[in-house]
């Protein structure tokens, strides 16, 4: 199979790089050439930014040029660009781009709308503070709100600072919570049924991407991800961040793409993403009874080097 990787210089590129080039031939894209995410492909192309004029044009010309099966875009915003141009790419592909649709991406996208969607339908998330009188504590969170990972993220210590920062534009402010961090992994399939999910504590992280993290399996949340599925049209890989305290689950971040930093640790406890994206995308059959190990593994991640 001839697989493509967009926005394939971080994290994730180079896992799936790692995890598909023994069986197909694997091509990538960044805009940016100096990336290490090249070095474990077939092969590697610069192309426009995203929001650059002929970046979709790119993509087709590759596309073509490789006939490629599977594209699989790996950033959030290559992923909403992607969608107002999905049925257009998958002409040209032999398989299903399994992103989600251009609406649920403008939703899920938007902090602040999601935050009190997901409140609608029974689920919590940091309450909203939308003036001074609903402060009980501090400190109190300032979030962008559309971001990526913990960008932007400012800690309000006091009603000083509450009133410098109630009006900043583009943010909001929330409750904090000093607690625990939790990732679900989860893979949707193209008619948007919840085929599998792995539960991860994330121990370390950097920049937002995990570097140590542990199976927590232990929690249950088979619950809120019905309501999710029931509630939202979701495809391909996603993953929710939540706290846990209490048997209580509060979700702060939602993002529709592979987690950054530890999706390895999933794949290795059997909810092989990669491979059942592969299969979903292409229509070959595959079990849906996924075999998850339930013990306590902790995945570790270091750096390597590379010279050119």
């Amino acid at each position: 199979m001839n697989i493509l990787l967009g926005s394939c210089g971080g994290l994730t590129g180079i896992y799936l790089a790692k995890q598909y080039k023994n069986k197909h031939y694997v091509a990538g894209f960044d805009k940016n050439e100096n990336n290490a995410g090249k070095y474990f492909l077939n092969n590697f192309f610069t192309v426009p930014g995203v929001n650059e004029k002929h970046f979709i044009d790119s993509i087709i010309e590759i596309i073509n040029k490789l006939k490629i099966d599977v594209y699989i875009p790996l950033h959030s915003h290559e992923i909403a660009i992607v969608s107002e141009y999905k049925e257009e790419l998958e002409k040209y592909l032999t398989g299903k781009i399994l992103i989600c649709d251009t609406k649920i991406i403008t939703l899920f996208d938007n902090k602040f709308n999601i935050y009190k969607e997901i409140n609608k339908i029974g689920l919590k998330c940091p309450r909203i503070i939308e003036n001074e009188t609903m402060i009980d504590k501090y400190p109190l969170l300032l979030k962008p709100i559309i971001s990526s990972g913990s960008r932007g993220i400012i800690k309000i210590k006091d009603i000083k600072e509450y009133n410098f920062f109630s009006s900043y534009p583009n943010h909001f402010i929330c409750d904090y919570y000093d607690l625990d961090e939790y990732t679900v992994d989860c893979f949707f399939s193209n008619t948007h049924v919840l085929i599998g999910y792995y539960i991860r504590k994330r121990i370390k992280n950097i920049g937002g991407a995990v570097i140590i993290t542990e199976a927590a399996m232990e929690i249950d949340i088979s619950k809120e991800l019905k309501l999710i599925e029931d509630n939202y049209s979701l495809t391909g890989p996603v993953n929710f961040q939540f706290f846990y305290h209490n048997g209580e689950i509060i979700f702060f971040d939602f993002n529709l793409r592979f987690a950054s930093g530890g999706i390895p640790l999933s794949v290795h406890a059997g909810l092989n993403i990669p491979e059942l994206l592969l299969n979903e995308s292409v229509g070959i059959p595959y079990s849906k009874n996924i075999q998850i190990n339930l013990s306590k593994i902790t995945m570790y991640r270091y750096f390597e080097e590379l010279f050119n």
